[in-house]
């Protein structure tokens, strides 16, 4: 059964999604995965600033990193279940 994907930049407050892809190359995607976010984990939105951004997120529930909306555009997840 195929999930659905979709930009981490339409998850609420509380809500969560494992990584999938990077709609983008280059720099922003190499941002990314030096700071620990990459296909396979798992990501939860905890708060964001005034205006949406930035967005703060937890990544596999040890890191905290902030990432802009626009950024988070490009971050392609699919929903969290209790199995991931």
């Amino acid at each position: 059964m195929l999930k659905k994907t979709f930009s981490l930049s339409s998850l609420k407050i509380g809500g969560c999604g494992r990584v999938v892809d990077f709609l983008i190359d280059g720099d922003f995607r190499r941002k990314l995965l030096g700071i620990g976010i990459y296909p396979g984990v798992r990501l939860k939105v905890l708060r964001a600033g005034p205006f949406g951004n930035p967005v703060e997120l937890l990544v596999d529930d040890n890191l905290f990193v902030a990432v802009r909306r626009r950024e988070a555009r490009n971050i392609l997840i699919e929903p969290c279940n209790e199995k991931n």
